[in-house]
This record gives C-alpha cells, sequence and structure tokens, in this order.
C-alpha cells in the first residue's frame, strides 16, 4: 500500500529547513526589538470560538473550517487563523492583568479546506503579532513599521501597501446600508457567492476577486467610507499621517475589507508581483470589538499575519537559495573494525564537549567513510588507525587545506575543540 501525504498538506525536508529557520530566527529577533512575547495556542479549538470571532457568514465558516465532534462529542475545530486563540489565550490566563497593552507573536500551522494551489495549501503557516490593549493610532504604525521592516530585512523590495478603514460600529449600519441600495439593481449579475453575501456580509462583495463582481460594484463605492465618524476619520488620517512620518509608502484602496467579521478600523494587506495570482504577502487590521464578542468588556486591538509558505516561495529564489543543511564539523574514521568501539567512545566526548561529529556504523571503507565526511560539510577528519592507535596517537585532517597532523588520543577532544572555539571567534 503506496500512503502519501494528504492532498493540500506536505513534508518539510532536511533540504527546506535551514530556510525556514532562517525565517522563524529572524522573525523572533525583529519581534523581540519591538516588543513582543512569543505564544503557543493549540491547533485544535472549540469551533464555537471561530464561528463567534470569525463570523458564521464568511468563507471561513461556511465553506473551510475542518469541523468534527471528538470522542466527548464536543464539537471542535482545527484553527484557520491564530487570532482568536491568542485572543481566547488573552482572556482564559488574565493576560490584561498583567500588562496594560499585551504583545503577543506567534508561528505555527493552520487548517482551512481550500482548493491547493501554489501558495495556498490545506495545511499552511503563518506568522502574526497581536497588539492587545492599545487603541492609540501609533500602535497601527508600530505594527506596519515592524511588517515592512521585516520585509525588507527579508530582501522583498517589490511590495505593495493596501489600507482602508471600515469605520466604528456605529458608523457600519449606515455604511453596508448604502452598499446594499446600490449593489441591489446589479444583484442578479454578480456571482453566486456576492449574491448571499447582500444580505449576509454586504461588505465582502468589495473583497470578491472575480473581474465581474469587483467591476460591478467599483461603481458602489466611490465616498462609501467617507460616511465615518469624524473620530475614525481622524484616527484613519493620524494612521496614514504616521506613516508617511516613518517614510513608508501606501494607497487607500476602498475595495479592502478582510474576509474576517471580526474587522473594525484599519485594516491592511500587503501585495508583491513576485507570487503570482496569490499576490496577497501578509494581512491584518484593528479588531476592537473581538475581545467584548467572547465575553469581556471591550478591550481594543490590533495585529497581522504573514503567510510562511508565501514568504518562502519568494525568498527560494533569492536568499534562500544558497542555503544548505548544517554541518557536521567533526567526522570520525576507523581503518578496522575493532576499532569502532574507541572511535565511538571519542564520538560521544566530542558531542558531550558541544561539538556535532558522526561515524559510520556500516563498515565501509576508508574510502567511502571519507567520502561520508564530505558529503557531511566535515571540516575535520579524526582518523583512528591501528598502527597509530598502538602509539597512543590519531590523524586530526583538515579536509579543506588537506594538511594533517598526529595528536595523542588523550588530548585529541581539547584540541578540537580549542580550534573549532578559535574559528567561531575569528
Amino acid at each position: 500500500m503506496n500512503i502519501q501525504s494528504l492532498r493540500g498538506t506536505h513534508d518539510i525536508l532536511p533540504s527546506e529547513i535551514p530556510l525556514w529557520l532562517t525565517v522563524e530566527q529572524k522573525a523572533r529577533r525583529f519581534f523581540h526589538l519591538f516588543g513582543f512575547q512569543e505564544i503557543r495556542t493549540p491547533i485544535l479549538e472549540e469551533a464555537a470560538l471561530f464561528t463567534r470571532a470569525v463570523g458564521e457568514g464568511s468563507d471561513i465558516v461556511q465553506k473551510e473550517m475542518y469541523v468534527f465532534n471528538d470522542k466527548g462529542d464536543r464539537q471542535v475545530s482545527l484553527r484557520p487563523e491564530g487570532t482568536a486563540g491568542v485572543v481566547r489565550a488573552y482572556l482564559q490566563h488574565s493576560l490584561g492583568a498583567q500588562e496594560e497593552v499585551v504583545k503577543l507573536f506567534y508561528m505555527g500551522p493552520m487548517f482551512r479546506a481550500e482548493r491547493p494551489q501554489a501558495g495556498r495549501q490545506r495545511q499552511f503557516h503563518q506568522i502574526g503579532i497581536e497588539t492587545i490593549g492599545s487603541s492609540s493610532h501609533w500602535t497601527d504604525v508600530e505594527n506596519l513599521r515592524l511588517l515592512h521592516q521585516l520585509l525588507t530585512e527579508f530582501g522583498i523590495g517589490e511590495f505593495q501597501l493596501l489600507l482602508n478603514h471600515l469605520g466604528c460600529d456605529k458608523d457600519r449600519p449606515a455604511i453596508v446600508e448604502r452598499l446594499r441600495t446600490a449593489i441591489e439593481p446589479v444583484r442578479s449579475q454578480l456571482c453566486e457567492d456576492c449574491q448571499a453575501r447582500v444580505e449576509k456580509n454586504t461588505l465582502r462583495i468589495l473583497d470578491c476577486k472575480k473581474s465581474s463582481c469587483r467591476g460591478k460594484s467599483a461603481s458602489k463605492i466611490e465616498g462609501l467610507f467617507e460616511q465615518r465618524c469624524s473620530s475614525c476619520q481622524d484616527q484613519f488620517h493620524k494612521v496614514k499621517e504616521g506613516l508617511e512620518l516613518t517614510e513608508i509608502t501606501y494607497e487607500v484602496d476602498a475595495h479592502l475589507v478582510r474576509g474576517l467579521d471580526y474587522y473594525t478600523g484599519t485594516v491592511f494587506e500587503v501585495s508583491t508581483n513576485e507570487l503570482g495570482a496569490q499576490d496577497t504577502l501578509a494581512a491584518g487590521g484593528r479588531y476592537d470589538r473581538l475581545v467584548e464578542e467572547l465575553g469581556d468588556k471591550p478591550v481594543p486591538a490590533t495585529g497581522w499575519a504573514l503567510g510562511t509558505e508565501r514568504l518562502l516561495m519568494i525568498l527560494k529564489d533569492k536568499a534562500g537559495a544558497g542555503l544548505k543543511p548544517a554541518p557536521t564539523p567533526v567526522y570520525i574514521a576507523v581503518t578496522s573494525e575493532s576499532l569502532q568501539g574507541e572511535g565511538f567512545k571519542l564520538l560521544s566526548q566530542l558531542r558531550q564537549a558541544g561539538i556535532a561529529s558522526g561515524m559510520d556504523f556500516e563498515n565501509r571503507s576508508l574510502k567511502g567513510q571519507f567520502r561520508a565526511a564530505n558529503k557531511k560539510g566535515s571540516q575535520y577528519v579524526v582518523l583512528l588507525g591501528d598502527e597509530e592507535w598502538g602509539r597512543g596517537e590519531v590523524i586530526l585532517k583538515d579536509m579543506q587545506t588537506g594538511t594533517q597532523e598526529m595528536v595523542a588520543r588523550e588530548k585529541i577532544v581539547g584540541v578540537i575543540k580549542n580550534v573549532i572555539l578559535s574559528e567561531r571567534t575569528t
């Protein structure tokens, strides 16, 4: 029986791991620089969490969530996004009582039952941040500054920041009603999904990627969001001012509403032409009513998420192309099977000293052992020969220069340690 990975999932192979680690380590460095702390939430949650947070009328809940009953007959779901779980953890563990403004970041897999395509899998990964407890426009600017700086650090020079402001809860009914009234005459010409959205989730019509729907709605949105209250207008103006102050270019896009119901206020997407059709690299915005929606007092919040696989697709053609698995600095080779035990003892001593080392256990020829050392990227080979071992010595060979020297076997660990350490400090 030939069992393979499920469609829409994929294995991350050893040859790919260095690039993943590079991305994650660089992201962690920037998050700590901006004062964010890591949180790890379960991939399995009560389905009601996402129904309430993301919205019953959203495509995620209607079409994409992996929902099932567990053995306790509880309805659970694999997480389709990261924000809802982070906010649930924030409430459950009273993180707001410990610090007025809580800044968190996460990395990990998400799950959506979508049609698999490049940059969009059923199991995919996101890197994201959440700032909970601040209503300041500077928080929005800071988060966008972090995203901009991170993408620039990755060498992604060509990306576009799109902005919009959805208004507050007081503004929303008038905005929705105006769009619904304007779109009604052409409702029958919209796609099946958008026809349903007219009643259930009207603003999502603007987010439809089908050209027919986008064309029909384009003429209906002029001045749509200008109905925002003066407070929202001022907030959005200050966000744009803050971005200009830090020399971040942006474009206001009235079609931008995002696909999750919890968004309020400023929303944004970062797109790049290096991804083809799936051009959105990161997205997010403010969700000031989500904490209240999940059963607590209102707490302002904002955040964003970055598609890890989409970022990696770009980096494989850039900095990631030359990355290789971490080398094994030292390799133990023996000239006879009788010395394998001594070789293994030395191998253990080197590893105990913190030096990554390797050795052949298959009784290969000496030539085969040196070939294996080359494949491992080993700079040094310690050769245990019968004659040399009998004299209390081993051969230390530098694979880069081809030079070799005799070393007393009781001193070899110290010699290698000194050589490795001196190379790390130069």
